[in-house]
């Protein structure tokens, strides 16, 4: 095998498992904003419909699943612990 090959079976292999700069950077923004909406959102139904939506996307995409779990706990934990609304919950 050859030396390059080996670089760019490495470099595929870390942007599979980190991500890289042009395969995620739509789902990073996208899965920043549902959190947000469910930290931040002034209304119960907006922030239920961000959960549904989050859930969505983090299903369907990988790079959607790799942003959620780099900024998603906290936003997850705020809910749990606030208990106001069961269906968030």
């Amino acid at each position: 095998m050859k030396k390059m090959d080996l670089v760019s079976g490495y470099k595929g292999v870390v942007g599979l498992v980190f991500g890289n700069d042009h395969s995620s950077s739509t789902e990073d923004s996208y899965v920043e904003r549902l959190l947000d909406c469910i930290s931040n959102g002034k209304l119960a139904e907006d922030r239920r419909n961000a959960m549904a939506e989050l859930q969505s996307v983090v299903a369907e995409s990988h790079a959607a699943q790799l942003a959620f779990g780099e900024m998603g706990f906290p936003v997850l934990l705020g809910v749990l612990t606030e208990r106001d609304d069961v269906e968030m919950v």
